[in-house]
C-alpha cells in the first residue's frame, strides 16, 4: 500500500512539472523573416525579444487565439503582409511593452496595406499599437504605403493609433472596434486619413494635426475625450455620430482654418471652441455642457437645419459665438438657416465682423438676448422668428446700438410671425443612444 501511494505521488509530481512547463513555455521571436511564416496557437505565447521585420513579398500569419508579448521597446515592421485573423471566440492578443517607448507594436512601411488583415485583435498598451509609416517632409520613403488597412472587431486599450506617411495614397480604417485611454493622431504634414465606422472611443485624445488629411467618425460614439485641430487644412467629419462630454479646440499655435463638419449627429455636453475654423453643421443637435459655457465658438460657418439647446438660461451661457475670423484673422462668412437657438442667456453673439446670412431661424426662451451685436458693424437678420411678434419685445431681446451707441444696429424686419416648421426640434436619424 505504501508503495502505491509513493508511485501515485511521483506521478502527481510529474504531472505538475509537465503542467508548469507547458504553462510557462514561450516562443521567442526577433529578426527578419526569410519566408512566409506562421505563428501558431500551439507555440503561443510569442515573446518579441527584438524587432521583427516582415520583408517585401513575405507574409506573417498569426493564428487565432495567439498571444504576442513585447519584452521591451521593439516593433513588428511590416514591409510585406501581416494576417492577424482572430475570431469572436478566439481573440489574438498583443501585449505591448510596459512603457510607451518609441516603437510601435506594428508599423507599416513601403507596402500595399490592402494585403494585410487585422480582425478580432486586442492591443494592450501603453506601447503604441499601430502606425502607418514614419515619414516627414524632406525625409520620405522611396516606396510609399498604398492601399487601405482595415481593422475590424478589435479593441485598443491605452495603445495609440497614428498615421505618419507623407502625401501617400494610403488610408487607415477601423470598423466595429473600441478604443479606451489612448491617443489617435494624424501627424503633420499631409498624413493619411483615419476613418472610424461603428466604433466607440472613450477617454482619449484625438488630434488632426496641421495639413493632416483628416479624421472621420461614421455612426460612432465618442465619450469623455479631447478633440483638437491643428492649423491649415486639418479636418474632422462626424456623420451619424454621438459626441458626449467632450471638448473640441484648436491645438495651439497658428489659427485653425480647417473644416469641422457635423452631419446628422448629436453633440451632448460638449463644447466646440474653434474661433477661426470652417464649421459646417447639417441636421444635427447640440446640447450645451453647462450653464456658463459657450456652446459653439466659430469663424467661417454654414449651419442648416440644426438645433442648439442651452443647459440653463439663467447664467451667462451663449449658444453660438461668432468671432468674425477665418484663418489668419481674415473675415469669414456666417450662414445660419432653418435652425433653432433655445434656452441660452444669449442665443447668437457677434464678436467680429462677418459677411452674414441669418434667415428662417427660431430664437426661443433665451433669457437675456436672442442676438447680441458686440461689433461696430450693422447686421441684417431678416425673416427670423424671435419668440414673439410684439416688436418692443423683439427689440428688448436684441443688443445693439440702442443699448450701446458704440455698437452697430441689428435690422430684424421683416420677421416671421410664427415658428418656422422647417427647423423642428427632432433627433437626427441613424444614431443610437
Amino acid at each position: 500500500m505504501k508503495k502505491i501511494i509513493y508511485n501515485n505521488a511521483k506521478l502527481i509530481n510529474v504531472c505538475f512539472l509537465l503542467m508548469s512547463f507547458l504553462s510557462f513555455s514561450q516562443t521567442d521571436v526577433s529578426g527578419a523573416l526569410s519566408s512566409d511564416t506562421t505563428w501558431s496557437l500551439s507555440n503561443s505565447p510569442y515573446t518579441v525579444t527584438g524587432s521583427v521585420l516582415i520583408p517585401d513579398g513575405v507574409t506573417l500569419n498569426i493564428e487565432a487565439g495567439s498571444i504576442i508579448n513585447f519584452s521591451d521597446d521593439y516593433k513588428i515592421l511590416v514591409k510585406g503582409n501581416i494576417i492577424s485573423s482572430g475570431t469572436s471566440d478566439s481573440i489574438i492578443t498583443f501585449n505591448g511593452n510596459s512603457s510607451e517607448g518609441s516603437s510601435q507594436m506594428i508599423i507599416f512601411k513601403s507596402t500595399n496595406l490592402s494585403n494585410s488583415t487585422i480582425t478580432y485583435n486586442v492591443f494592450n498598451g501603453p506601447q503604441k499599437a499601430i502606425q502607418l509609416a514614419d515619414e516627414s517632409e524632406g525625409n520620405e520613403d522611396s516606396t510609399k504605403n498604398s492601399g487601405i488597412l482595415t481593422v475590424t472587431y478589435s479593441d485598443f486599450n491605452n495603445a495609440g493609433i497614428y498615421t505618419k506617411g507623407y502625401s501617400t495614397s494610403a488610408e487607415l480604417k477601423f470598423e466595429n472596434s473600441t478604443f479606451d485611454d489612448l491617443t489617435i493622431k494624424g501627424y503633420y504634414p499631409r498624413t493619411e486619413p483615419i476613418t472610424f465606422t461603428n466604433c466607440v472611443i472613450n477617454n482619449s485624445n484625438i488630434n488632426s494635426d496641421s495639413y493632416n488629411y483628416g479624421i472621420k467618425f461614421i455612426t460612432s460614439t465618442l465619450k469623455n475625450s479631447n478633440i483638437t485641430m491643428g492649423c491649415c487644412s486639418a479636418n474632422f467629419l462626424f456623420n451619424g455620430s454621438v459626441v458626449y462630454n467632450s471638448n473640441v479646440s484648436n491645438g495651439g499655435g497658428s489659427p485653425v482654418n480647417g473644416l469641422f463638419k457635423v452631419v446628422n449627429s448629436f453633440f451632448v455636453s460638449s463644447s466646440i471652441n474653434l474661433p477661426s475654423s470652417h464649421f459646417v453643421s447639417e441636421k444635427s443637435i447640440f446640447f450645451s455642457k453647462s450653464s456658463a459655457d459657450d456652446m459653439l465658438s466659430i469663424g467661417n460657418t454654414e449651419i442648416s437645419n440644426s438645433t442648439f439647446i442651452g443647459y440653463d438660461n439663467s447664467l451667462n451661457s451663449k449658444g453660438i459665438k461668432v468671432s468674425g475670423r477665418a484663418g489668419y484673422n481674415i473675415g469669414g462668412n456666417t450662414n445660419i438657416s432653418n435652425s433653432i437657438l433655445l434656452n441660452f442667456s444669449s442665443g447668437l453673439v457677434f464678436d467680429g465682423k462677418n459677411t452674414i446670412s441669418i434667415t428662417n431661424n427660431n430664437f426661443s426662451k433665451n433669457s437675456l438676448y436672442n442676438v447680441r451685436n458686440n461689433t461696430s458693424s450693422d447686421l441684417v437678420l431678416e425673416n427670423n422668428y424671435w419668440g414673439t411678434v410684439i416688436e418692443s419685445e423683439i427689440q428688448d431681446l436684441i443688443f445693439d446700438s440702442s443699448d450701446d451707441i458704440d455698437k452697430g444696429t441689428v435690422d430684424y424686419t421683416p420677421f416671421l410671425t410664427s415658428l418656422n416648421i422647417e427647423a423642428p426640434i427632432s433627433p437626427p436619424s441613424n444614431v443610437t443612444k
